[in-house]
Parts: C-alpha cells; sequence; structure tokens
C-alpha cells in the first residue's frame, strides 16, 4: 500500500475539519509524495495553502512566494523531534 493511499484519508478528514472550522463550503486536499509532484500542483492550482516538509518549504518557499502561516511539533521514535 503506498503512502499516499494510507495518508489521503486523514487528509481529507483535516481538510473536512478545517473547512467547518473556517466556514468554507467545502475544500480539497491531495496527498503528493515527491516534491516534482508538488511544484506541478502548485503550478496546476494554485492552492491557497499546504504542509510540507521543512525541507520541502526550503526549496520551494522563493520560486513560489510561500509564507509559513503556522508549524508542527511532532515526535520521531527513538526520541528524535521535528518542529
Amino acid at each position: 500500500m503506498s503512502s499516499s493511499t494510507v495518508a489521503q484519508p486523514y487528509l481529507d478528514k483535516f481538510v473536512a475539519l478545517a473547512a467547518a472550522k473556517n466556514g468554507w463550503p467545502g475544500g480539497q486536499g491531495s496527498y503528493l509524495a515527491s516534491r516534482a509532484a508538488v511544484e506541478a500542483y502548485i503550478r496546476s492550482q494554485n492552492p491557497h495553502y499546504a504542509i510540507l516538509s521543512l525541507t520541502a518549504f526550503l526549496a520551494l518557499r522563493e520560486p513560489h512566494r510561500l509564507d509559513v502561516i503556522g508549524s508542527v511539533a511532532l515526535s520521531l521514535p527513538e526520541g528524535a523531534a521535528i518542529t
């Protein structure tokens, strides 16, 4: 099973919750596993927001004029952490 197959249902729930909380009529999210796919999506869909890894954000921020609107802290196995 691919990572997108596993992640997409959670992303769909997150987008639905964000839409309800913000009074949006709806929303659509797509889990993309490669930076090339993300860049193609940004160019074709012009999304309003994205959840990106730090490395993807740093690579894409200047060419796509991205701004940080929030952050997430998570713990990884064996004591590693990403914030």
